[in-house]
């Protein structure tokens, strides 16, 4: 009987093991493979998370150019954006401004000025953010997440 009890234990103890393994492997963190996420990668050193639908608007011009996304998540993902914060003022300010940049600079196309005018948000302190300037040039991102529409927002400015 004791034979029979080590293996009925050891067996026990190994499909919790393994059960355990799939699920961390199923709730991790997933970058997203999508051409945006990989350029905001090789941009700024960080990923988006997997599992969304994209409307992106891009121009560049002479100096750089603007980057405008919105993303609709499958699910909630406020869970994975801990070093976030409630968009302050600031954050608000500094979408808003990249965003006014965007369609007043000369080289937007009109389809891509009717994307960020249609689906631009109206910011407010229920958005969580974040916002990164690069100090040795204009390149600047920011990103505001709507916990509610589970939509991500992004306007970057693109420096060559």
């Amino acid at each position: 009987m004791k034979k029979y009890s080590f293996w009925i234990v050891f067996g026990v103890i190994a499909v919790l093991l393994i059960g355990f393994s799939v699920w961390q492997r199923q709730t991790a963190v997933r970058v997203s493979e999508d051409e945006l996420s990989q350029g905001i990668s090789q941009r700024w050193n960080g990923g988006l998370p997997d599992g969304f639908e994209k409307l992106e608007a891009t121009d560049t011009g002479g100096d750089g150019g603007y980057l405008f996304a919105r993303l609709v998540y499958q699910k909630d993902i406020t869970d994975l954006l801990e070093q976030w914060e409630y968009a302050s003022a600031g954050t608000g300010e500094d979408f808003n401004t990249l965003t006014d940049a965007y369609l007043q600079c000369g080289f937007i196309s009109e389809a891509n000025r009717a994307v960020v005018e249609e689906n631009r948000p109206a910011v407010n302190d229920a958005f969580i953010g974040f916002s990164m300037k690069k100090e040795d040039s204009d390149a600047q991102i920011v990103l505001l997440y709507d916990c509610s529409m589970q939509t991500m927002y992004i306007m970057e400015r693109l420096v060559p």
